[in-house]
């Protein structure tokens, strides 16, 4: 945090309280930056330290290569299938999200963890991830400060670490409590100044590797969504829908002969098979009234048949 810039704030905090209290510290580490707090802050302090000063650099391997950008993604595939449980490093929480959309092509299940995911997120990834649901884990270095995972097989620096600190904190997600990792960082032309003097600070010296080809990378299976024609159904083609039914797939029978029935006759609005001339609501017009009986006295039914026999049935 006091890389982000955070430090002015927590100064103007403390300046700002009573100069007689106690205050207590907890850091992950403690670099120059955390220690002038301590001086400034802190009137003979103790210090207590959890777990090992600086990861033992010796327990992982190291690799470096040299790569272009468009190889990134099918080597980090390749890494991962090759090792088991990993960590890839990115700058960008946009880039994390790209990494994992490019990784999910060649079937490799991933989990983010960045800034801008929710806190319950970031733990179901890494919930995820520690149950060996998915094969990767996806970070930034900021949101990655609290990764505390036994079992991290390998760590692939997708993008190059800020500085010594970055690449020390980072590798240290694997070789813990007494286990081996694998560290690869991918270089291209640009970063092999930089990388070089990295490598000087950290005290670790590597010559730069070439990549496997593609076709001796272990890949799997890629998995190509197929892209669906807009404006079409996913059930099928045109056609295939309930409404072109001729009646035996259940839905609504096909009539036959279309468009308005001829006078004296045609079929009826009900589905009840085929109607007389006299049943239900006939389409013949005001004439087929008169072929109707006449009401039965005490009967207030309307006639569909017209106007005069519903008349009629009332007066009688």
């Amino acid at each position: 945090m006091a890389d982000m810039g955070f430090l002015p704030v927590v100064k103007q905090i403390l300046d700002a309280t009573n100069t007689k209290r106690q205050t207590v510290l907890f850091s992950a580490t403690l670099g120059k930056e955390v220690k002038v707090l301590t001086e400034r802050y802190q009137k003979n302090p103790v210090t207590h330290e959890v777990g090992e000063r600086k990861p033992d650099m010796t327990r992982m391997t190291h690799r470096f290569v040299r790569i272009e950008r468009t190889q990134k993604v099918p080597l980090v595939a390749h890494e991962i299938r090759e090792h088991g449980q990993t960590i890839v490093f990115c700058r960008t929480r946009h880039g994390s999200d790209r990494v994992a959309r490019q990784l999910k092509r060649y079937g490799v299940k991933t989990g983010v963890i960045h800034g801008r995911r929710t806190q319950n997120q970031r733990d179901n990834a890494l919930k995820s991830f520690v149950d060996e649901k998915v094969q990767a884990l996806i970070a930034t270095d900021v949101a990655a400060r609290g990764i505390h995972v036994d079992g991290v097989d390998c760590v692939v620096h997708f993008d190059p670490p800020e500085d010594d600190k970055a690449y020390t904190h980072r590798s240290g997600r694997t070789a813990r409590a007494g286990a081996t990792g694998a560290v690869v960082s991918f270089v291209t032309s640009e970063q092999l100044k930089d990388t070089k003097k990295l490598q000087r600070q950290i005290g670790v010296r590597c010559e730069f590797e070439d990549p496997l080809p593609e076709d001796q990378l272990n890949l799997g299976e890629p998995i190509v969504q197929p892209k669906q024609q807009q404006g079409q159904p996913k059930g099928g083609g045109r056609g295939s829908g309930r409404k072109r039914s001729n009646g035996s797939g259940g839905g609504k029978p096909q009539k036959k002969g279309g468009g308005k029935p001829k006078q004296g006759g045609g079929s009826g609005r009900s589905g009840g098979g085929s109607e007389s001339k006299h049943g239900g609501r006939a389409s013949g017009g005001k004439s087929s009234s008169k072929r109707r009986r006449p009401a039965r006295q005490g009967q207030g039914a309307k006639s569909s048949g017209g106007r005069s026999a519903g008349r009629g049935g009332r007066r009688s």
